[in-house]
C-alpha cells in the first residue's frame, strides 16, 4: 500500500510539472505572438511598419520600467499600465501598444481623449 501510495504521488507531481511547462509554453508563445503583432502594425503617423527589432525594444523597455519601479517599492503591488511605448523609428513618433488586446494607439489620440 505504501509503494501505491508514493506512486500516486510521483503521478500527480509529474501532472503538476506537466501542467506548468504548458502554462510557460502559452505564455511565451504570446509574448512572441504580440512582438510580432506590434512589429507588423504601421505607425499611426507615417503608416512605416515597425518591424521586429523596434517591437522587441518596446517590450523591454517596459519590462525595464517596471522592474525599475518595483525595486523602489519592494513593499507594494502595483497595477502597471499594459501598454508598451513604441518609437517609429521613421518619423520617431509615439504609439502605445495594449499586448493585452493587440491594438495599437498613436501620441495623437491621447491628445484628443479617445
Amino acid at each position: 500500500m505504501i509503494v501505491c501510495g508514493a506512486c500516486v504521488m510521483w503521478v500527480v507531481y509529474a501532472i503538476l510539472c506537466a501542467g506548468a511547462l504548458v502554462l510557460v509554453v502559452a505564455a511565451k508563445k504570446e509574448v512572441k505572438r504580440s512582438v510580432r503583432k506590434l512589429s507588423e502594425c504601421p505607425c499611426p503617423s507615417c503608416g512605416v511598419a515597425y518591424g521586429y527589432w523596434t517591437a522587441a525594444q518596446a517590450r523591454e523597455r517596459h519590462i525595464a520600467q517596471c522592474e525599475e519601479i518595483q525595486r523602489g517599492r519592494p513593499g507594494y503591488r502595483i497595477n502597471f499600465v499594459r501598454e508598451w511605448e513604441v518609437e517609429c523609428l521613421a518619423c520617431g513618433a509615439l504609439g502605445y501598444y495594449g499586448f493585452e488586446n493587440n491594438r495599437l494607439r498613436g501620441s495623437q489620440e491621447l491628445i484628443r481623449g479617445e
